[in-house]
């Protein structure tokens, strides 16, 4: 572990100083936040509980910390406190809307709708993510007309209390004991210190459990990668106290880099722009640029899109080694299963039920029309994209795929997957919004703030070497940068 910077040493420092008070740790991309938290850990006496954002995160911790700290999801010690382990075999089966009418009685204007199970679901997924009691409309989606938004509140009500009952045998997800868990008021078994982790994407329902907590929060995460507020994700950066402190100083990539990092945050709407820019690190040289080569004369790197169809397609067209973040086998099923029914309007033997749900194509792609369904709606641009060529491109990608990423020459997934990630060379996608582009205007402020975030976010996953994008590009000539390599 490397000496300490004056910003670690800042807060190494109000751990020593003011133990019991509550810390506020701003932390940019690469900056070593988990780094600045083990020291910490050191500094702070006690029981220390480490609240981390995925089971990966929470086993790499567990590796890195010492046994005073105890590292959990939100979600392990919800499972612990309502002993889920009696409820596992509810949790192994996936509530899919058109089992929703055998579960609860609906109102005759919306028993006729096939779609009534979806909206049924999604306002329980609304309810089960805010810090609200009890379900209203207001967790209805608010495109639908108000009648009809009282009814789904009404049936959702009647699902919830099925899901919180022990002795029923409806299925429940995760979210569900989350948010009965903060339901209930029960806090956390007794701790001294409490880290909390990837703050600035902070769900409504945790951040209400952590609020009631009498050990005193260390906030840590970067405002900056908020880019789950679409899913009613929160920043609690800015919402929580506690006195701030700031790590600016990047050790993943060098200058050029940072440079690309500070033009994108520049872009972002007045009042959401940082006040410290990132340092890059001076000993590490990093590039920008096309990638050297092209196909397989390319070096290893990661292929990161705006999203999930972006990246297939590119995997679909490539002929090297790949490895998909994630896993291969769920989209492939998907789009396999989705495709059959696109080509007979039947279901294959093996259908996930995602696709099971729909009895014709038509009806799919109506679904696709109404509801921001992205796993279906990756079925659908995928099938109509391809058409008749889709089983035997698959067929060349499962060939093509490895289990084992650092046996691959191209990393592929999503911004939203890579959180936590980094890569020596990585190439942005064409699907990320661009400041430049003839819609930014008709956004709104916060809709800007998260494409900014975004594209951030895939931009800082670089270690040596990024090939941008247009919006990148577009970037770096509004804050007055030169996009060459460095």
């Amino acid at each position: 572990m490397h000496p300490p910077t004056t910003e670690q040493e800042a807060v190494l420092t109000h751990g020593r100083l003011y133990p019991s008070m509550p810390r506020k740790i701003s932390a940019f991309a690469g900056t070593g936040k988990t780094t600045t938290l083990e020291m910490l850990a050191q500094v702070l006496k006690g029981r220390i509980l480490y609240i981390v954002f995925s089971r990966p995160m929470r086993e790499e911790a567990q590796q890195r910390f010492p046994k005073s700290v105890q590292v959990r999801t939100a979600h392990s010690l919800a499972y612990a406190a309502l002993d889920m382990q009696t409820q596992r075999s509810r949790l192994e089966r996936r509530l899919f809307p058109e089992a929703v009418q055998q579960l609860v009685k609906l109102p005759r204007a919306l028993a006729t709708d096939d779609s009534a199970g979806f909206l049924v679901l999604d306002a329980l997924a609304r309810f089960c993510n805010s810090a609200d009691p009890v379900i209203t409309a207001q967790h209805v989606d608010p495109a639908e007309p108000p009648e009809l938004r009282e009814d789904v509140a009404n049936a959702a009500r009647a699902l919830w209390q099925r899901m919180i009952d022990p002795k029923d045998d409806c299925p429940i997800s995760h979210d569900t004991y989350l948010k009965q868990w903060q339901l209930t008021g029960k806090g956390f078994p007794r701790y001294d210190h409490i880290l909390f982790d990837e703050a600035q994407d902070s769900s409504p329902v945790m951040l209400d459990v952590m609020r009631r907590q009498a050990a005193p929060v260390t906030w840590v995460g970067d405002p900056h990668q908020q880019i789950y507020r679409f899913r009613g994700a929160v920043n609690a950066m800015g919402i929580v106290s506690g006195a701030p402190l700031v790590l600016s100083q990047s050790f993943r990539f060098g200058p050029a880099i940072a440079g690309v990092a500070n033009a994108i945050l520049a872009c972002k709407p007045a009042g959401t722009r940082p006040e410290i820019l990132i340092t890059g690190d001076p000993n590490r040289h990093s590039t920008l640029g096309p990638l050297p080569g092209n196909g397989k004369q390319q070096p290893p790197h990661a292929f990161l899109s705006r999203t999930n169809a972006e990246w297939l397609q590119h995997a679909l067209r490539l002929t090297v080694p790949v490895h998909v973040i994630g896993g291969l086998e769920e989209p492939e099923a998907l789009l396999r299963a989705a495709w059959h029914l696109w080509s007979t309007n039947r279901h294959p033997p093996r259908c996930p039920p995602a696709i099971k749900r729909f009895r014709t194509w038509r009806a799919l792609c109506e679904h696709t029309e109404r509801f921001r369904d992205g796993e279906i709606r990756l079925g659908r641009e995928i099938v109509e994209h391809y058409r008749e060529r889709l089983p035997g491109a698959l067929d060349r990608l499962r060939a093509r795929h490895v289990a084992v990423e650092s046996e691959a020459l191209v990393t592929l997934g999503t911004a939203h997957r890579v959180k936590g990630k980094q890569y020596r060379r990585v190439k942005l996608g064409q699907g990320f919004a661009s400041p430049a582009d003839p819609g930014w205007t008709k956004l709104t402020a916060a809709e800007q703030e998260d494409e900014c975030n975004l594209l951030y976010v895939g931009v800082s996953r670089a270690i040596e070497h990024l090939e941008p994008n247009d919006a990148v590009l577009a970037c770096l000539d509004m804050a007055g940068f030169e996009h060459r390599s460095h």
